[in-house]
């Protein structure tokens, strides 16, 4: 193994460490938004910090891409995730509605222009893509897990203001991780003259990638599993009846299996798409087995941690498709890309959970989980005509 290869692996550890820590903070402080708006009964400040994260992250996020494909400097990450930090500091010390919602918008409108930066590194000092895919869904599943968990007991006990000092903190430490992987290395940029904003939806939709059916599949699969997060909980505390602490139970289950899903798939070899149908139709049952039989957390646990694994497969998926079928110089767009079509989706399906409201939640889950198997089987019908299509002679 060379030198430069085992530099590249330990950068790689520390950055992957280093977004674990601050996905967690994230985590951490969504939950603290979720519970102050709960105990202030206040829906509306949830749903303005909702369209807060939101709407910069759409309007900026393209730009996003282009700045860290072609005009990128070492500085920039680092300096940005330290002004996101003080922002999260401001709001913990004045604990204001609206500076919340103000820093909030802020904080997401400096991480839609800089946040392509960690994808691109991760790319370039990955050495084996499929490994990294399997290691960033780990990420997000261990966030998830542990951000909820420590989320909820800290806010029981102290309120908001520790939780969002520890996202601050998390910004902090990334920081200094940014500094230490990057340092004054210069990132690859592209010099050319080709693709701007939209590039990255064109390299998503090649056939060499997700293709168009897989990029629908990806679509309503976030949709689905966007849905699902609205109405699902009214679902278990209603009509299954389940108690809150079982809840909480099946959704560190769920994360259990997050990162479970993203560690198996990270050793499968072969194409990645197959992962990503047998993700969205393993979720898409859960969810269908869930609204049409309402069992009881006794028999629903295996459910969650089945569905956790299929989560973690998909996400695992999706990073190797994009770090595998995407040149290092246009990295930064295709994953702007990706996010801005995650976020369009989280909008809409948490738009569509919220009409449904608690009445309708059971045909909202239903309709989740058919959604996401509908979408692999189109997918795979696609395929199949794809491989049966004959070839063109030339004249």
């Amino acid at each position: 193994m060379s030198a430069g290869t085992t530099r590249d692996g330990i950068r790689l550890t520390v950055l992957l460490a280093g977004l674990l820590l601050s996905t967690c903070g994230d985590d951490i402080a969504a939950i603290a938004f979720s519970l102050r708006a709960a105990r202030s009964g206040s829906p509306q400040l949830l749903a303005a910090i909702l369209l807060a994260q939101s709407v910069p992250a759409l309007a900026l996020g393209l730009f996003g891409g282009v700045i860290a494909d072609r005009s990128l400097r070492w500085w920039w990450w680092p300096a940005s995730l330290l002004v996101q930090g003080l922002l999260f500091i401001t709001m913990a010390v004045l604990q204001r509605d609206a500076v919340i919602v103000l820093c909030v918008a802020l904080t997401s409108a400096v991480a839609a222009l800089t946040g392509p930066v960690a994808n691109k590194l991760i790319a370039r000092h990955s050495r084996n893509h499929q490994r990294t895919g399997g290691h960033l869904a780990t990420v997000n599943g261990l966030s998830q897990a542990a951000g909820a968990a420590l989320g909820g007991v800290a806010f029981g006990m102290n309120g908001v203001a520790p939780l969002l000092l520890v996202d601050a903190a998390s910004f902090l430490l990334l920081a200094v991780v940014a500094l230490a992987v990057t340092g004054r290395a210069p990132v690859p940029l592209d010099s050319s003259a080709r693709g701007g904003v939209l590039l990255g939806f064109s390299r998503l939709a090649a056939p060499g990638s997700f293709g168009v059916a897989g990029l629908l599949l990806l679509a309503w699969t976030v949709f689905a599993t966007s849905l699902e997060g609205v109405a699902g909980v009214f679902v278990l505390t209603g009509p299954a009846a389940w108690t809150s602490a079982h809840v909480g139970l099946a959704w560190g289950l769920w994360g259990v299996g997050l990162v479970a899903g993203g560690q198996f798939a990270g050793r499968v070899r072969g194409r990645a798409t197959p992962l990503l149908v047998a993700g969205a139709a393993c979720m898409g049952a859960v969810f269908l087995v869930l609204a049409c039989f309402l069992p009881g957390f006794g028999a629903a646990a295996p459910l969650f941690g089945i569905g956790g694994a299929a989560n973690g497969a998909f996400n695992a998926a999706v990073s190797r498709i994009i770090l595998t079928a995407v040149p290092l110089t246009e990295q930064a767009r295709c994953w702007a890309a990706y996010r801005w079509i995650v976020t369009c989706c989280l909008v809409a399906g948490y738009v569509v959970g919220g009409a449904a409201g608690a009445q309708h939640g059971v045909a909202a889950l239903a309709g989740a989980g058919g959604l996401a198997v509908l979408g692999a089987v189109v997918r795979v019908v696609a395929g199949a005509g794809g491989r049966r299509a004959p070839r063109k002679e030339l004249p």
